[in-house]
């Protein structure tokens, strides 16, 4: 019987909320079971997800440029999709895989709050008049 290892996700956290279009990062900490960090081409991918609908926002492999064996530290930026302004999920998931002979069973973490907020809107009157603040080539403070 082929025993499969469990992955264990802590300190998830999200660098900042924000609005469609923008970028951000997320970051947690990755290990087996065991206390050992994960090898770098073990597939994850970050969605965002709510009571009616998920998407995929990244799918990395471990490599160095966002994951951190020595200290665990897994780093993914992504850009925020954009949809309806309100709360959803984010949270890390991976399917069984058979790395360098080494199984790992399928599994998710399990999720952080993400609150997608809502666009800020410049409103301008029919009254309003947009005056120059310098004359042209003129750096203002």
């Amino acid at each position: 019987m082929v025993v499969q290892l469990k992955v264990v996700v802590w300190d998830e956290c999200v660098e900042r909320f924000g609005i469609g279009g923008e970028k951000t990062s997320y970051h947690a900490k990755i290990s087996d079971q065991n206390g050992n960090p994960l090898p770098e081409n073990f597939h994850i991918s970050l969605i965002m997800f709510d009571e009616k609908c998920s998407q995929t926002l990244a799918t990395p492999y471990l490599y160095s440029d966002v994951y951190d064996p020595d200290t665990f530290h897994f780093k993914v930026s992504f850009e925020i999709p954009f949809a309806e302004p309100k709360r959803y999920w984010l949270k890390l998931v991976w399917g069984d895989q058979l790395v360098d002979t080494t199984p790992y069973e399928a599994g998710e973490s399990s999720g952080i709050d993400f609150y997608l907020a809502e666009p800020r809107r410049l409103a301008i009157s029919e009254e309003s008049t947009i005056e120059p603040a310098g004359a042209p080539g003129q750096w203002v403070s």
